[in-house]
């Protein structure tokens, strides 16, 4: 059953993804090496400037006591991934030869045909989130923003700061990654691009979530390549941590907080 699967919804979308590599020429192209140097830079930025941590320590000194320095190191990390996985990358597409920035999965043609793939994928992840969202560990990370409790208006701010961070992320994961380097190296684009994918996990997320970036990232990788766009990755992504984030809340008792 699971082989069956596998090779009708992952492998056969592999084979048709290796087709787009462009055959052989006598030189080797650049463009790899731009892309994974330009990538290389952009993660090292954002471990060490671009993370709420590195906010805190440098204006901690400069804000204390106020009373939204902890949103504010969140909407500086929402800023710094805009910067690191969307800002740079584009900077570089823009002074590549025959490049243009909306054809790294930015298109919307056939969003909406596709979507029934990502619900399924959603209704499937969905009960394991549910599950695991009456554990203590679940309940000691998430909501990902420990303040959600004090106003609604509050939660929607960091939210939508969630959300811009998502749309960057798959960017550069299942936009720049992939586009920029199947035309050279076809589908192994995608394992090269899961590799980084799943260590950006390490430092934050629990064990059983960053094994499961794993397999998220060669789906959604291997669909995004599919369909030419990273959106329906980032409505499931946002879905996902939004439902985590909700379940924790409704447990907690949060919102009669409000």
């Amino acid at each position: 059953m699971m082989r069956h699967l596998w090779k009708k919804h992952i492998w056969s979308h592999w084979v048709a993804v290796h087709a787009m590599k462009e055959e052989s020429k006598d030189t080797v192209s650049s463009r790899p090496l731009i892309v994974y140097t330009t990538a290389a830079v952009s993660l090292t930025y954002l471990h060490y400037y671009g993370q709420a941590g590195f906010f805190v320590k440098a204006f901690g000194k400069y804000l204390k006591g106020n009373s939204y320095f902890d949103l504010y190191a969140q909407l500086f990390w929402s800023a710094s991934c805009l910067v690191g996985y969307v800002l740079i990358p584009c900077l570089i597409i823009a002074v590549l030869p025959g490049e243009k920035i909306r054809d790294y999965g930015l298109s919307i043609t056939g969003f909406f045909r596709h979507l029934w793939i990502y619900a399924i994928l959603f209704a499937g992840v969905f009960p394991f989130i549910f599950m695991s969202s009456f554990t203590n560990r679940f309940l000691s990370v998430y909501p990902f923003y420990h303040l959600s409790w004090r106003s609604g208006v509050e939660f929607l701010i960091f939210e939508t700061a969630y959300v811009v961070q998502f749309f960057a992320l798959e960017f550069f994961f299942r936009g720049f990654l992939l586009f920029g380097v199947v035309r050279y190296i076809g589908a192994y684009a995608i394992p090269a691009m899961v590799v980084p994918y799943c260590m950006i996990h390490f430092k934050a997320k629990p064990f059983p979530e960053t094994l499961a970036a794993i397999i998220a990232g060669l789906v959604l990788g291997t669909l995004a390549l599919r369909t030419r766009s990273i959106w329906p990755g980032v409505l499931i992504h946002c879905s996902v941590a939004l439902s985590m984030d909700l379940l924790s809340m409704m447990h907690k008792g949060w919102f009669a907080r409000w």
